[in-house]
């Protein structure tokens, strides 16, 4: 979408076909869209309320941001969240306001929660092929296994409802992936009533991570950082948590058996997690002693996931390193974010930003990911951006910050061995090697072969999980075993 213009023409487009259908906004239809990313707009704008109005029609709007950080609504949505005329304080949250003091329908962070809340959640078969669709299109990219955050803003019945639709899929033989389902940190007191721990389940859905969100986004402004933003020095972005509460929430879940992770993209944010996870695990080593003999944990309970290690302090990594935490990283968001980066934070704190090789020298174990819908899942796109440090386009010649390249070896590892050590399931997946689960991919090309810059080039031709091909291209010339 290259224009604030043309996400308007989208509005109307779909106001014309609610009306036209008489799905008026008595039936709960609201006008619901994400991707919008104002970087790539000619306007080099935030679209805002006054953009959307004269188009909606008697529906609320409800836009996000790609990062899923930063919304737009219009104003009938805001009206429905409590937001118009005036817009109060919201903790963790912002309202942008305009010069006249009045909400400008830009909202960030626990703000466009305070939206989510009132529309209505789709029904559960909406649901299920949401999640059918999403597993298809990951076996069809070459993945074999998934960490899906699944269960925000889906209501009252979100974690029953997800877990559910996981397990009938399972059953139905319509789950060609493994899922390690990480489920939404504020449903956490509903897993522990249920009586789930991380490893509930089987060897294609189990229970992953309770997962906590302690900043935003580096494109909306809303990570987390000590330091201004060099490009609106007006703002430090928004820090999600108080320290007390979230080390207490995630004690909470490491003596309740789950494993955690924590999405920290400023270094702020990063800082805040890694000293509530010390805590966190100081108190749960406590309780456990308090207690006496209990259930052996699953292992990845003593392997937190710090997600994204975006921008951070060096001193943070030996930290990381003694605490047993994870460095779950996307790096597609560099191949993204190479145009702002430096914009955003400036060259200072930009030398250790998205700084991945230093991070594993410091001894902190790394595993990588897509971060999907927010990035495209393909791995091939991540082992690019890891190897070359560089945009889908290439540039800048000899990628950015190249001493933080990666060997194709190591990115790859980071993909299936680093993932596999992440879930706690080392010793059963993410190596060839015998008595390990066939769970692989077949690709037209070797990535050790092509020059690094053929790598985002690279296809799959079939996916296999437990040695059954899940997915396979029509026209791959050979059988495989389905």
């Amino acid at each position: 979408m290259g224009s604030v213009r043309e996400l308007v023409l989208k509005v109307r487009g779909r106001a014309e076909e609610l009306l036209s259908r008489r799905a008026g906004p008595e039936t709960g239809a609201w006008i619901e869209g994400r991707g919008w990313d104002e970087e790539a707009f000619a306007e080099r704008r935030l679209p805002t309320r006054a953009d959307l109005d004269p188009v909606a029609g008697p529906f609320p709007v409800f836009l996000r941001r790609h990062c899923g950080h930063v919304a737009v609504a219009n104003t009938e949505a805001l009206r429905r969240a409590g937001l118009w005329p005036a817009a109060h304080e919201v903790p963790g949250g912002v309202v942008d306001l305009d010069d006249e003091g009045r909400p400008t329908g830009v909202l960030r962070e626990a703000a466009a929660a305070l939206v989510d809340r009132v529309i209505p959640p789709p029904a559960r078969e909406t649901v299920r092929g949401w999640i059918a669709r999403a597993a298809r299109e990951a076996a069809r990219a070459g993945v074999t296994a998934v960490h899906p955050n699944d269960g925000g803003g889906l209501g009252p019945e979100a974690l029953g409802l997800v877990f559910d639709l996981y397990r009938e899929l399972r059953d139905e033989g319509e789950l060609p992936l493994r899922v390690h389902w990480d489920f939404p940190g504020e449903l956490l007191e509903e897993a522990i009533a249920r009586g789930f721990r991380t490893g509930f389940g089987d060897l294609r859905f189990c229970v992953g991570a309770a997962k906590f969100f302690t900043d935003g986004s580096l494109g909306g402004h809303t990570a987390a950082l000590f330091e201004p933003y060099s490009d609106r020095p007006e703002t430090r972005g928004v820090l999600l948590w108080e320290d007390d509460d979230l080390a207490a929430r995630l004690a909470r879940a490491l003596t309740a058996g789950f494993a955690v992770c924590l999405h920290a993209i400023g270094d702020r944010a990063a800082a805040q997690a890694v000293s509530c996870v010390e805590r966190a695990q100081a108190e749960a080593a406590r309780r456990a002693l308090a207690a006496g003999p209990a259930v052996p944990l699953h292992p990845a309970v003593s392997r937190p996931r710090l997600i994204h290690c975006q921008v951070m302090r060096s001193e943070e990594w030996p930290r990381m390193a003694r605490a047993g935490i994870v460095a779950d990283v996307q790096p597609r968001f560099l191949a993204s974010d190479i145009p702002i980066v430096e914009r955003r934070i400036g060259l200072a704190r930009a030398r250790t930003a998205y700084a991945w090789k230093s991070i594993a020298r410091a001894g902190v174990a790394l595993a990588f990911g897509s971060d999907c819908p927010v990035e495209p899942i393909r791995p091939l796109d991540g082992v690019h951006a890891a190897v070359n440090r560089q945009t889908m386009d290439g540039e800048p010649p000899g990628g950015w910050q190249p001493e933080e390249r990666l060997s194709v070896a190591r990115a790859i590892a980071c993909y299936t061995r680093g993932g596999a050590y992440a879930a706690g399931v080392e010793r059963e997946r993410g190596t060839l090697a015998p008595g390990f689960l066939a769970d692989l991919v077949v690709l037209d090309e070797d990535p050790f072969a092509v020059p690094p810059s053929e790598l985002r080039h690279i296809r799959p031709l079939a996916t296999l999980v437990g040695g059954r091909a899940s997915w396979r291209d029509p026209e791959a010339p050979w059988d495989l075993p389905g």
